[in-house]
């Protein structure tokens, strides 16, 4: 929700379309790429069916999550810290 919300905000609106759609396709991207790298990853560590699966095994395919997280959070800090710092060039502060 975060992204739309800075899309909206940051593009004109004349592309407004355009960017809310930028940010819907990269979320379900992205939200893609994980699924399949989890699964890639069950896979490799030898649980290629549910009755081989292994607590340590969806451990580490779970852990694939954890660099998206990582970007996505540092992406949203660095833009609050961009708009901070526009806001505070225009006398405006954040609430």
């Amino acid at each position: 929700m975060i992204a739309f919300e800075v899309s909206r905000s940051h593009v004109p609106r004349s592309f407004a379309g355009f960017g809310t759609g930028l940010v819907n396709t990269a979320g379900f991207t992205s939200s893609l790429l994980v699924i399949l790298l989890i699964g890639m990853v069950l896979d490799a560590l030898g649980a290629g069916s549910p009755e081989t699966y292994t607590l340590p095994a969806f451990k580490w395919a779970f852990a694939v999550q954890i660099p998206f997280l990582v970007i996505g959070l540092s992406m949203v800090l660095w833009e609050r810290w961009r708009t901070a710092k526009w806001m505070r060039h225009h006398g405006r502060t954040l609430r």
